[in-house]
């Protein structure tokens, strides 16, 4: 539940068409083309909406899907976003056995960027980033909070 009391429904109608509804703006949005199978995980108290659509992360403003890619793998899901409009979750690595977690931010098909959070971790923390390892992210803060 976003912060203006929005909840977020799936709806599965058909194999061959995806379509989420957003409580709030009241609107039926069809999903990115593929096979089937959507889901919206997360709203901002800005109407955004991320989730997955055909096995790919998804940042929905104002009705207008986007895809946000994968880290080189075939699937990524979006299951957090916070009022900036910073996504996360998780992407299918190219090895296709192996997820990380994702931090996306910037505008999709413009300045956006899905960054590893483990290959982030190992560059600017590698004595942590050999303790650990994210599989996924489910949540995201806004911006200046600890």
């Amino acid at each position: 539940m976003g912060a203006l009391g929005a909840q977020v429904f799936t709806l599965l109608l058909d194999l061959s068409r995806d379509f989420f509804l957003h409580a709030v703006a009241g609107y039926y949005s069809p999903g990115l083309p593929g096979d089937g199978g959507s889901a919206a995980n997360a709203v901002n108290a800005r109407g955004e909406i991320v989730g997955r659509s055909n096995g790919r992360a998804f940042l929905s403003v104002d009705g207008a899907m986007r895809d946000l890619g994968t880290l080189g793998g075939s699937n990524s899901r979006a299951f957090g976003i916070n009022n900036a409009g910073a996504v996360v979750g998780y992407s299918l690595l190219p090895d296709g056995l192996n997820d990380a977690a994702f931090l996306y931010t910037g505008n999709p098909g413009a300045d956006g960027q899905m960054i590893n959070l483990d290959a982030w971790l190992d560059a600017n923390l590698p004595a942590e980033g050999s303790k650990w390892g994210f599989g996924g992210a489910a949540a995201i803060r806004k911006p200046g909070r600890n």
